[in-house]
């Protein structure tokens, strides 16, 4: 768990930061060890890219980076 916050409670001050600045959505890859389908799906109403359950593999965080960039250009 982060210090400060959530990383949910993160995730959903960074979407309400976009709304207000207008800009383009920000892509995330949410790296957790939450794992139910609960926070799988509340993190995917706010438009996540990604979601990797801890443990896991380094390659994941690339292949999911890689992944999205493919599918924007």
């Amino acid at each position: 768990m982060m210090p400060i916050m959530s990383g949910y409670e993160a995730l959903k001050k960074i979407r309400e930061m976009e709304k207000s600045r207008k800009e383009k959505s920000t892509t995330i890859i949410m790296v957790t060890a939450m794992s139910s389908k609960d926070d799988i799906l509340d993190c995917a109403n706010l438009g996540i890219q990604g979601y990797i359950i801890k443990p896991f593999k380094h390659t994941e965080i690339s292949s999911q980076i890689l992944s999205y960039y493919q599918k924007k250009s």
